[in-house]
């Protein structure tokens, strides 16, 4: 093909379109906002401490050993920053890029798969579900660490069921040589996160054996030996560098942490035993209620064998029925995924929406998987479907159009509050503008999205689907763009500003009677801080050769007050009060001004 061909012939690929996409849609407004306490500005201090100290085989926070997380992660945001700044924009950038591979993954797979059609309804269940779109532009670890799960679970599979399909890169590789490239991606999730990651891949590949029900599944011991014993050698790797030269205590205070992640609720962050199933109900519309048709025994090929297994032959094209036998083969590796996902994390004390988060690729799969049928067959959306993509589609906008009434009639919504909550009802003060046009999401959602259940319920189903997922991406958007800079002036920004306002001067910064972040990010905390100056103790009591600034919230203020008459009140903003200490007298250093 001549190169005028080649490039002609590109710019018709999907591929290209989805990253172009992707990018448009995950990229824009990263830095719009402030990095959000406590994870995001977490994680982004551990990457910029990395690049203070030039200390990249030990996690710090603070400068002090971190023992909550591996590296891997925080060394993506620390290239990114490097390149980029410090900043919110260098800190969200890495998930932006795993959207965008996420995307051209789960192209590949369904084309691989089944076909065109069926790739394309997954891209866009990912893209048109609130929350699997929504995380791409966050800073959190997950999109990363559920990324390296999936494809490592992917690349197994295949190395199981069909090792001998030409396809790419790994299709030319031996099935021993797949199951180590699976190895290596599970090791790389463990190096992300931590090893829930092995937990889960354990626990889907036995919930998957089981679901055989005394069928023989195509598995093969030696090859998942070989998987296995690929990812604790990378797991392992980081952990053997890190005792060489600290010895165990790093590495013990680790395997504590992720035992009391798993037994004991994190700080406000409790929750009722099927929050992650309401979670991912009503996060993942709409494609959570397609894929709800998914979960149903396929009776029609519940005897499907290992026939398409090629014990390493190449083949170049897969017949139609094989490929059928994968699809619902990879349905039942998918349905594994999610049980495993839900129950896990619903066992787990501590409750946070992004915990159950690796089950957006079951969800969205099944949801592509049932639209699929739909779209060949010509079936109109079945009643129940319309009632639940109704019910939720009202409850979502009922909440996009209450935010800005509340907004704009806050009196009304702070009768809600106890006045004992001092800091929610002095944050809900805040001078925030809210205007007529905030209600534009809610509106273009509301049109959109019921207009898509009427084209689904009468089977015109290419209109429905641009109106469901494309309404439900674009009120993601819109949403980012008009509401998270308010919600961020409501909930943290006055404490944020006052960081931002001592970055690179002579000071000492903490936040007092509560958790955060923000003032080692925000105010960019030097490495030559003495270590007492870490201790909040001393910075309220001991000798100090520089001025001391504290942020408490509007709860503790007359707390802070009683027990620290020496504390000067500079101002109070948005439910924070912010005090100064001054430098101890024989310190000759100038105070710092107000």
């Amino acid at each position: 093909m001549k190169p005028s061909g080649f490039f002609s012939a590109y710019l018709r690929s999907d591929r290209l379109w989805i990253i172009l996409l992707g990018a448009l849609l995950f990229i824009p407004y990263l830095g719009g906002v402030h990095l959000f306490d406590w994870d995001e500005i977490n994680f982004a201090e551990c990457a910029r401490e990395m690049l203070v100290s030039g200390k990249f085989l030990q996690v710090q926070i603070g400068f002090e050993p971190f023992w909550e997380k591996p590296p891997l992660f925080f060394w993506l945001q620390a290239a990114s920053m490097s390149l980029f700044g410090v900043d919110a924009f260098a800190a969200r950038l890495p998930n932006a890029l795993a959207g965008i591979v996420t995307l051209l993954l789960v192209y590949d797979l369904g084309l691989r798969l089944r076909d065109r059609l069926f790739a394309r309804l997954w891209v866009l269940a990912w893209l048109g579900s609130v929350l699997p779109h929504f995380y791409f532009r966050s800073g959190i670890i997950d999109p990363w660490f559920n990324f390296w799960i999936f494809s490592s679970l992917w690349v197994y599979f295949r190395s199981q069921q069909m090792p001998g399909y030409v396809g790419g890169v790994l299709g030319r590789l031996s099935p021993n040589a797949q199951a180590i490239v699976g190895g290596v991606l599970l090791g790389l999730a463990v190096l992300t996160k931590g090893p829930v990651a092995g937990l889960i891949a354990g626990l889907t590949l036995t919930v998957y054996v089981l679901y055989w029900k005394g069928r023989r599944p195509c598995l093969s011991i030696p090859r998942t030996a070989v998987f296995g014993v690929a990812a604790v050698l990378v797991s392992a790797s980081w952990f053997l560098v890190d005792i060489a030269l600290h010895g165990f205590w790093l590495t013990t205070e680790f395997i504590k942490y992720q035992y009391r992640l798993f037994s004991t609720p994190d700080a406000g962050h409790g929750g009722f035993p099927g929050y992650h199933l309401v979670v991912l109900l009503l996060g993942c519309f709409p494609a959570s209620v397609f894929a709800l048709s998914a979960f149903r025994h396929n009776k029609d090929h519940s005897a499907a064998g290992c026939s398409i297994n090629s014990g390493g032959r190449r083949m170049e094209v897969l017949s139609e029925d094989d490929k059928f036998f994968l699809t619902e083969d990879f349905r039942r590796w998918m349905l594994a995924l999610f049980w495993v996902v839900l129950v896990l994390f619903s066992m787990v004390k501590s409750k946070i929406v992004h915990y159950s988060s690796l089950a957006y690729f079951p969800i969205t799969f099944l949801a592509a998987y049932v639209l699929h049928g739909y779209l060949r067959s010509r079936k109109a959306l079945p009643l129940w479907q319309t009632v639940l993509l109704s019910v939720l589609a009202v409850f979502i906008f009922g909440g996009a159009v209450l935010l800005p009434y509340a907004g704009m009639h806050m009196d009304w919504f702070l009768a809600g509050f106890s006045p004992s909550d001092l800091f929610a009802v002095e944050a809900m003060q805040a001078v925030v503008a809210w205007n007529w046009w905030d209600y534009l999401p809610a509106l273009l959602f509301g049109v959109l999205v019921f207009a898509g259940i009427v084209w689904a319920r009468r089977a015109r189903w290419r209109a429905a689907l641009i109106a469901l997922f494309g309404g439900t991406a674009l009120f993601v958007q819109l949403g980012l763009y008009f509401f998270a800079g308010k919600i961020e002036h409501y909930s943290q920004r006055a404490a944020i500003e006052f960081c931002e306002s001592k970055a690179g001067k002579q000071v000492y910064l903490a936040p007092l009677y509560y958790k955060s972040y923000a003032h080692w990010f925000y105010g960019r905390v030097p490495e030559d801080w003495p270590a007492e100056a870490k201790d909040p103790s001393y910075l309220l009591r001991g000798p100090l050769d520089r001025d001391a600034f504290f942020i408490v919230k509007a709860d503790h203020l007359q707390l802070a007050k009683r027990e620290h008459p020496d504390l000067e009140l500079l101002y109070r903003k948005n439910g924070f009060a912010f005090f100064r200490r001054r430098a101890h007298p024989e310190h000759h250093s100038e105070p710092e001004s107000d």
